[in-house]
């Protein structure tokens, strides 16, 4: 069994291989298959199962004399603290009792699935305890509902540190209150839902259970990270940074900055995939990219006053860090943990500027095509209006042509009236003096 202890948590581990090992022999080989028999679901003697788990010298004692001869790890950790009966698949588990896994409580359907699995599997069974302090318990871990919340935060985060990955692993979980001491903790087992690629090209469960001490270390700080309420200090600030950084204008980050920014968005490659600061395509451009970090840090106050903020939670976390480290007992959590996170600051920081740089570069060209727009408007609504007026010059010659010939038709018609009037009054004033030279 695997152990590791530090300021708030303890955790210990071990495992159970599908069949014992090739060399084990007689007895210990028969006590192995019902070692496994217990982690894996099948009756056994329950009694005894109980006065090994709980460090007895004699198996059958006193204590455990009542208790039924069968059941399992599961129908144990399904318990709150105590062993009281032969537990039902399928029962209502009520509140603080029963298994949960990452999708939350198991029971009814999927609680027979699971033991039917677990008959069969044949993979390593890792099975443990998480044990924070006792005033970290009853103040973090004070139900079964707050041990649901710490195991869906961190036990798959956990278990990829390990060998294994999460996504191929089954687990399942249950909360404890002891009624002795008092102490809440969480007893836990997990196992490979189904073999994975190998070496030689096929499938196979993995061979060895034993998890490195480096992953236990890790996994404890984090634990440790939880249980000192501080486990979204860094998020949050980076986030904020994150955000800022999104939203900023030109303006906000200063011409000079948003024009190496543009100039970054030409030369940037095409890539597959996610297009972000540590993929491969773009490692030859990572120093202009930190450049570009480092300007806005230096020379923008809202950046650096966001920038500052994360990095003072970086060493508030170095210090916790460290005081976990002292404080662990036969391991020590891995050195580059810190630089992890330093490294994923600036992996995300440089996502930033990435994507500054293609939003400006697409603002840029936006405003570029906005103005060509607003120039051929403007020459459109010109020759418009130079067609406009041309045509109402020539709408005005035709007018004027037009009124021209009704005058000329008019003064046509007019002067023949006129003409034929004078001519009449000329011929009556003739007839007259014809009739006055005949009276005379």
């Amino acid at each position: 069994m695997a152990g590791s202890s530090s300021t708030n948590v303890v955790m210990l581990m071990a495992f159970t291989k599908a069949s014992p090992p090739s060399g084990m022999k007689g007895e210990k080989r028969l006590a192995y298959m019902e070692e496994r028999a217990w982690f894996s679901g099948d009756h056994i003697d329950y009694a005894g199962r109980m006065g090994k788990y709980a460090d007895k010298a004699e198996p059958h004692d006193e204590q455990f004399a009542q208790l039924p001869t069968y059941g399992n790890f599961m129908d144990y950790v399904s318990r709150q603290g105590t062993f009281a009966g032969k537990g039902e698949a399928g029962g209502h588990a009520p509140s603080g009792t029963g298994v949960f896994g990452r999708h939350g409580a198991i029971e009814g359907k999927a609680l027979e699935n699971l033991r039917a699995e677990l008959k069969k599997t044949k993979s390593i069974i890792w099975h443990g305890v998480i044990s924070p302090r006792k005033e970290v318990g009853d103040k973090l871990l004070a139900d079964k509902a707050a041990a649901m919340e710490f195991m869906n935060a961190n036990f798959d985060r956990f278990l990829n540190m390990t060998h294994l990955k999460a996504k191929n692993v089954e687990w399942y979980a249950g909360w404890h209150d002891d009624s002795t001491s008092g102490i809440k903790h969480i007893q836990f087992a997990f196992w490979e839902k189904a073999p994975h690629p190998n070496a030689k090209g096929g499938k196979s469960y993995t061979r060895v259970g034993s998890i490195r001490k480096q992953a236990l270390a890790d996994g404890l700080e984090l634990f440790e990270e939880y249980f000192s309420g501080h486990q979204h200090d860094v998020h949050i600030v980076r986030d904020n940074l994150s955000k800022y950084l999104k939203q900023a204008s030109p303006k906000e980050v200063k011409r000079e900055i948003a024009n190496d920014l543009i100039a970054l968005a030409k030369v940037l490659p095409k890539v597959r995939g996610r297009a972000g600061y540590n993929h491969p395509d773009y490692a030859p451009y990572r120093k202009q990219i930190d450049a570009i970090a480092l300007k806005m840090v230096r020379d923008v106050p809202a950046v650096r006053m966001r920038y500052q903020a994360v990095m003072t939670r970086v060493a508030e976390r170095e210090a916790r860090y460290r005081a976990v480290a002292a404080g662990m007992t036969n391991m020590q959590p891995s050195e580059g943990r810190m630089d992890e996170l330093r490294a994923d600051i600036q992996a995300r920081l440089g996502n930033s500027v990435i994507g500054m740089a293609r939003r400006f570069a697409y603002d840029e060209k936006t405003v570029e095509w906005a103005k060509y727009r607003e120039e051929q408007d403007y020459l459109r609504q010109n020759q418009l209006k130079r067609r406009a007026k041309q045509q109402q010059e020539r709408e005005r010659k035709r007018n004027f042509k037009r009124i021209a010939r009704m005058f000329d038709a008019w003064y046509s018609s007019e002067g023949q009236e006129v003409l034929e009037y004078y001519e009449e009054i000329e011929n009556i004033q003739t007839s007259r003096k014809d009739r006055s030279v005949v009276k005379q």
